[in-house]
């Protein structure tokens, strides 16, 4: 009989069982009564004596302690659903204990980041595990060395789920308590005011106090928008911000330095010491908190005299942190983490010594290509990109970066002693930031190491991570892993081969990009998107919501990219879609061409070589499939000049007529109702200004005489669109209404004189 002691067993198998039992809550009814069932057979396989009887009750167990776990979340969440819908109307008052400072890229709202918080409503108070963003309209009072906040605002859940409170005024915010001197997040604190307060004094050091900031204490939020984008394109952005790396990188030069004098012991402990403050250095910046468990782990396992597998403490550094935050499972953060690390020990390692085996030189590439194989799939799921090579990339600028990282302390540590040397280790930076934004440059540009594609189904995701680990678990033999990982490339086949390029019949799709609007037109391989969404400020939005959307409808060409009016929630994506994707020509109005928005993708067009032409009062057709009728303002309105000003467009696709009202209000729609009766007549409607109450009047409505209605707005949007005024006098004409702050992106397809209308899935939007 083999031995089945507790020790014995991989850490691998709890992980599984409790990763399973994260994910089956979901959909399991009466989970309590489901967990206190598979409590009950772990016992009784563990009475029973058995060959493999702990390795199995401890499998059931763990599913069990998983089950249980997502079950309390869950219940935690519905009841703030159910406290955030009784508290709409109302300010309710909060607590949290502060980590960080507050946060602002040069223009309101400020935003303060809480891990926990406490709620007072209707005298009663509810503790929520969750985090929460404060957001100020105006400058909040410093945090200094307060150790909590109180706030009085409008509870809410965001677009992507995420709680935030609205706070109407600084006036009502209050910092409390006096943190511990000792404190590392007080530290933390205190040399961010120092910069601050530099890079306001000499504007040249903004940008390597921004650099400084974000690689060392966890605060990205003043990264230039041109860098961000560079390390983007690069594939490189996973390095731009306090993580593993940089808790690695003073971890191992601290052992280095203390083994070297003969003191292992007080290396041990000073690497566990690292790995407690340095999370909390960092504002408890999840990725941090992450590494620092793995590393914590490995000291502890030294102290004690346990020394552990590096793959066992790889296992039960997930399974901790998932058992503190099982909402992670689902979480970017956390599942490319934990594949990249994964890669490095089950991939890469194996694979560097086989290469070594047969003598080929750069072995240490193998560890680059473990966490490339691992994470590769994810990459894909979650932002529709694929970094090709990116391990050389990395291996190139990490250099660059632990430079600079280290160029940072030596500022921070000076910054008491002498404002002269902290300025010249701070002007070191630029140096090196000048040589990563080269890196980064010649990989986007030249070698093209990042690459768009649609998401991959979850379920082959799922599946072959499952294969993964299911051979690391059973298949003895390490050479054969590096082998077994091609099952990882499933997924990435997947994306690449199976976008659809073609619409399968002539379409108009509202795409859910929240409060905004995004129109995309098909007719066989033709496309056309009419605006792009976004929000004010969101450099991001195109690449992160908008481009996902349209790859995953195989859209990688459009003939024509279309904009109504300069506004953000219609304009800021588009930018990205003309950096990204092939755009035959962009039409702009001629009447808003100088205003930012339409400048600023007038740039990208030149750039990229895009046709660029005005609109104008003759009908025009796009691949000989479609037919627009610009319907353009004749006044220049002086009320809601933009909205009113927003250019119309009837198009005639599949035999249909569709009309485009862009966010023009009732001025406009009397004038359209009065002049161009004959001109926007329409089978669909899509309702202007996102459902507003000042559009979508009588008289217009009944000129147009829609068979359909399309609306596009955002769940639990501040605006209160659409406006249950217009709801009522559409319900009182039409039978079909599309929203897709109910139903996500909808589409309509035009079948002879049929007009179906479907709701769209599409894959989780998360935050980059």
């Amino acid at each position: 009989m083999r031995r089945d002691q507790v020790t014995d067993i991989p850490a691998g198998l709890p992980f599984l069982a409790l990763t399973s039992g994260l994910a089956a809550a979901h959909s399991i009814a009466g989970p309590r009564l489901t967990v206190a069932a598979l409590s009950a057979i772990a016992l009784l396989v563990l009475a029973l004596r058995r060959p493999y009887r702990y390795r199995l009750s401890l499998v059931v167990a763990m599913a069990a302690a998983g089950l249980a776990f997502a079950d309390n979340r869950l219940r935690i969440a519905h009841d703030i659903d159910q406290l955030i819908a009784g508290g709409r109307e109302r300010f309710v008052r909060i607590e949290a204990p502060i980590r960080t400072g507050w946060e602002n890229r040069g223009e309101p709202p400020y935003s303060l980041r809480v891990d926990r918080f406490r709620v007072f409503l209707d005298a009663v108070e509810h503790d929520v595990p969750f985090p929460l963003t404060i957001y100020s309209p105006s400058p909040p009072p410093p945090v200094g060395r307060a150790a909590r906040i109180g706030a009085e605002g409008f509870l809410r859940r965001s677009e992507r789920g995420t709680l935030y409170l609205s706070v109407k005024s600084a006036r009502l915010l209050a910092h409390s308590g006096d943190a511990n001197r000792w404190s590392a997040a007080v530290w933390s604190r205190t040399l961010q005011q120092r910069l601050d307060e530099m890079a306001a004094e000499d504007t040249t050091l903004a940008r390597p106090v921004a650099l400084a900031k974000a690689l060392l204490l966890g605060r990205s939020e003043q990264l230039p928008d041109d860098l961000r984008e560079s390390y983007r394109r690069g594939g490189t952005y996973h390095l731009l911000v306090f993580s593993g790396m940089q808790i690695s990188l003073v971890a191992v030069a601290i052992t280095l330095a203390l083994r070297m004098f003969q003191w292992p012991r007080l290396a041990d402990w000073s690497l566990l010491t690292v790995a407690i403050i340095a999370p909390w250095f960092a504002g408890g910046e999840p990725s941090a908190t992450r590494a620092g468990w793995m590393i914590g782990l490995y000291a502890l396992s030294r102290i004690l005299h346990r020394p552990t597998p590096t793959e066992n403490l790889f296992f039960v550094a997930a399974i901790l942190r998932l058992a503190m935050h099982p909402e992670e499972l689902t979480n970017a953060g956390f599942a490319l983490t934990y594949a990249a690390t994964g890669g490095l020990i089950f991939v890469g390692k194996p694979l560097v010594r086989l290469m070594r085996e047969r003598g080929i030189p750069l072995a240490a590439i193998g560890y680059g290509v473990g966490a490339e194989l691992a994470t590769a799939p994810l990459t894909l799921f979650y932002f529709n990109q694929l970094v090709i090579a990116g391990s050389v990339v990395t291996l190139i600028i990490s250099p660059l970066l632990s430079s600079i990282f280290g160029l940072s302390i030596v500022a921070c540590v000076l910054l008491p002693l002498s404002t002269v040397a902290t300025e010249t280790a701070l002007r070191s930076i630029t140096p090196l930031d000048a040589a990563a934004g080269l890196v980064n440059h010649l990989a986007a540009e030249v070698l093209g190491v990042v690459r768009l594609a649609a998401s991959p189904p979850l379920i082959t995701v799922v599946l072959s991570f499952l294969a993964l680990l299911l051979i690391i678990l059973f298949v003895q033999r390490q050479s054969i892993r590096p082998l077994a990982a091609l099952v990882l490339l499933v997924p990435v086949t997947i994306s690449f081969i199976g976008m659809r390029g073609v619409a399968s019949a002539p379409s108009i799709e509202l795409l859910d990009v929240g409060q905004g609007e995004a129109i995309l037109l098909r007719d066989g391989i033709d496309a056309v998107l009419v605006d792009g969404g976004g929000r004010r400020g969101d450099v991001s939005f195109g690449r992160r919501v908008l481009l996902p959307l349209l790859l995953e409808r195989g859209v990688r060409e459009l003939d024509a990219v279309m904009l109504s009016h300069p506004h953000p929630d219609h304009c800021e994506g588009l930018q990205a879609v003309i950096e990204h994707l092939h755009v035959r020509r962009l039409l702009l109005s001629g009447r808003h061409f100088r205003e930012d928005c339409s400048q600023t993708l007038f740039q990208a067009a030149r750039e990229r070589r895009v046709d660029v032409q005005l609109f104008e009062r003759t009908p025009f057709v796009v691949s000989g499939r479609m037919h627009f009728d610009p319907i353009l303002p004749r006044l220049r309105y002086k009320r809601s000049t933009l909205n009113n000003g927003s250019v119309v467009l009837r198009v005639e696709l599949g035999g249909r007529r569709v009309l485009l009202t862009g966010d023009i209000e009732k001025d406009a729609e009397r004038d359209l109702a009065e002049d161009e009766a004959g001109r926007i007549s329409a089978d669909v409607l899509k309702i202007a200004h996102h459902g507003s109450k000042s559009s979508s009047t009588a008289p217009f409505l009944d000129a147009v005489g829609p068979r359909m209605a399309l609306i596009s707005s955002g769940p639990r949007n501040l605006f209160g669109h659409p406006s249950p005024e217009v709801i009522d006098r559409l319900e009182q004409r039409l039978r079909v209404i599309g929203r897709t702050d109910t139903g996500g992106s909808i589409r309509v397809e035009f079948r002879g004189q049929a007009l179906h209308l479907t709701r769209q899935i599409d894959t989780p939007q998360r935050p980059h």
